[in-house]
């Protein structure tokens, strides 16, 4: 069973990681462009 404070710190990790992978993908973009 997981309590609530288990499931928002693994909520967060994700969407953290989440929010990394973007911001890398979206640096990688403008670098390609011309």
């Amino acid at each position: 069973v997981l309590h609530l404070v288990e499931v928002v710190q693994v909520a967060g990790h994700a969407v953290a990681h989440l929010v990394v992978v973007v911001v890398v993908d979206v640096e990688d973009i403008d670098e390609a462009v011309p």
